[in-house]
C-alpha cells in the first residue's frame, strides 16, 4: 500500500491571503502541509496578530483554474493558529498553494 503522505503531492509555492484588513500581519510559521490522503490535506499557519486566513490552490504553477478555500480566523484563544483544509484533491497530482 502506498504511503499516504505520499499520495498527493503539494509544491508549495505559497503566500498567504491575509483578508483581513489591518496592521500588516505576518504569517510566522508554516505552512505546514499535513494529514494528507488521497484527496485531502491541511494546511497549518501561525500569523502573528488575528487575521483572517485563506488559501487558493490549483494543479496549475499560474493557479489557472484555483479553488479558493474559506476565510479561517486566527485569534489569541488559537494562539493565533489556523488549520486550513484542500479538499477534493486527486492523487499523485502536485498542487501549487498561494
Amino acid at each position: 500500500m502506498k504511503n499516504p503522505r505520499r499520495i498527493v503531492r503539494l509544491g508549495v509555492a505559497l503566500s498567504l491571503l491575509l483578508t483581513t484588513p489591518a496592521p500588516a500581519q505576518i504569517l510566522t510559521h508554516g505552512p505546514v502541509v499535513g494529514g494528507v490522503t488521497a484527496t485531502e490535506a491541511k494546511v497549518f499557519v501561525r500569523t502573528d496578530l488575528a487575521a483572517n486566513v485563506a488559501l487558493r490552490y490549483s494543479t496549475d504553477p499560474d493557479l489557472v483554474g484555483a479553488v479558493d478555500t474559506p476565510a479561517v480566523a486566527t485569534a489569541t484563544e488559537s494562539d493565533f493558529t489556523a488549520t486550513i483544509p484542500l479538499t477534493g484533491l486527486s492523487a499523485e497530482t502536485n498542487y501549487y498553494l498561494r
